[in-house]
């Protein structure tokens, strides 16, 4: 279903929670059928949110774009602004088990009925203006934050920046984490490309962060940033504090997040910890991150002796990190690894990655994008008759438990894709194989 085929269908004033989330459930989202699901432009958004009194404007808000790590840095800094007793609304996305997980405030997900009153005060912008999946949600993150009277707000794009439903703010700092090969069908071939869109959210006279860059994404965002007259802080070099239970992509993410929050103001009116440094701050931050349990994070350990870990990687950069956070407890011949993929992020470049397993599984989720085990046999047919690489051995998403019940003991990496997280809890529903975190 396309956006056009939606102004022929009647959009009801929904009266319970159920008939808004089942109503949005049935919407084109790109975690469906991909791209096809957005539409570029600010028009509809502009349009929505004057029919609804402007409610993002004169929030003080953090903007994050990059190709990986945003999340991550927008729930660090929901975290160090918290700790500074700030009221602060968070959006993220995508969602992975309920919607709600996109709308938090204090870390928080929102209510059934403070989501369906703001669904039902959207109503009339939304059958005006026939919005995407992610509009609607944006729109109702706007709504939110004005509802909750946040002191900030930290919001994350979705695809790209320039032209990202999201990029109607005027934040007191954008943050741009990375800038990788992804979403190339749209967002361009080149990293320059991805640059130029990822660039899109930094404001006139506005601060902006930039994180591990390549040389010639980073030349072209600072241009970008020179001609507006934003203020740049390079978050490449700095020193970064040492965290037991941190790699050193997560120190990274975390200082990027401490320089967004200082840049915003989160630290000049700290009543209750003056006294406490900097990297005190960080490191409570990274605690509470630890603590909360974030679904989709990276790395996360889903059973109770921790030799089991999620991780969503769904790109070759992501996918590096990963098996990098894997190295350290063990080498790759000492764990197995469990994948999968939807069918427009598998590539060569990610499975070549995995040559180090020993055992190595694939599984296919139940989606509509999911890709199958013959996919991953059609990118590099030859690689798995090799002697020295492990073939891919297939599971289905049933006979999980019973497959990987043995190895409950055992280092097994489950990677591949966010939704992966979904599978898992279909998979081992009737097995205490899993403790997964929920928040």
């Amino acid at each position: 279903m396309t956006s056009e085929s939606m102004k022929f269908e009647e959009i009801p004033l929904w009266e319970t929670i159920e008939e808004f989330t089942e109503w949005m459930d049935r919407q084109p989202m790109m975690a469906k059928i991909g791209v096809e699901a957005v539409e570029f432009g600010l028009e509809k958004m502009n349009s929505m949110l004057e029919l609804l009194g402007h409610p993002e404007e004169g929030l003080p808000m953090i903007h994050v774009a990059g190709t990986n790590g945003k999340g991550t840095v927008c729930r660090l800094a929901a975290e160090l602004a918290i700790e500074e007793g700030y009221k602060v609304g968070l959006f993220t996305s995508p969602h992975i088990v309920r919607m709600h997980e996109r709308w938090t405030c204090n870390g928080v997900p929102i209510r059934d009925e403070e989501l369906l009153s703001l669904a039902r005060k959207a109503h009339p912008a939304i059958v005006a203006m026939q919005p995407t999946y992610f509009e609607i949600t944006t729109l109702i993150a706007f709504l939110a934050f004005e509802a909750w009277d946040v002191d900030l707000a930290i919001v994350e794009t979705g695809l790209g920046g320039r032209l990202d439903a999201t990029n109607v703010i005027n934040p007191r700092c954008s943050v741009i984490t990375s800038i990788s090969l992804d979403h190339t069908d749209v967002l361009g071939e080149t990293v320059e490309d991805i640059a130029v869109e990822k660039a899109g959210i930094i404001k006139s006279n506005t601060p902006v962060v930039l994180g591990k860059l390549p040389e010639l994404a980073k030349e072209r965002i600072i241009g970008i940033a020179k001609e507006k007259h934003a203020e740049i802080l390079d978050g490449q070099y700095a020193p970064l504090i040492e965290l037991d239970s941190a790699s050193s992509w997560d120190r990274h993410n975390l200082h990027l997040a401490g320089l967004a929050c200082a840049r915003a103001g989160v630290f000049v009116h700290a009543s209750q910890q003056k006294s406490i440094s900097y990297n005190e701050r960080l490191e409570r931050a990274w605690m509470r991150y630890q603590d909360r349990g974030w679904m989709g994070a990276p790395f996360v350990s889903i059973n109770s002796n921790k030799t089991w870990y999620y991780d969503g990687a769904h790109n070759v950069e992501a996918i590096k990190e990963c098996l990098s956070r894997c190295r350290k407890l063990a080498p790759l011949s000492q764990w197995t690894l469990v994948y999968t993929s939807m069918k427009d992020k598998l590539q060569r470049p990610i499975l070549t990655q995995f040559d180090g397993f020993q055992e190595r599984y694939f599984v296919s989720m139940n989606h509509p994008r999911a890709a199958t085990i013959k996919d991953v046999e059609n990118i590099d047919p030859l690689r798995s008759s090799k002697d020295s690489i492990a073939p891919f051995t297939s599971i289905d998403v049933e006979d999980m438990a019973e497959v990987l019940g043995p190895k409950k003991d055992s280092l097994v990496i489950f990677t591949g894709s966010f939704y992966f997280y979904t599978t898992l809890r279909t998979g081992f529903s009737k097995s205490s194989l899993l403790s997964i975190p929920v928040n």
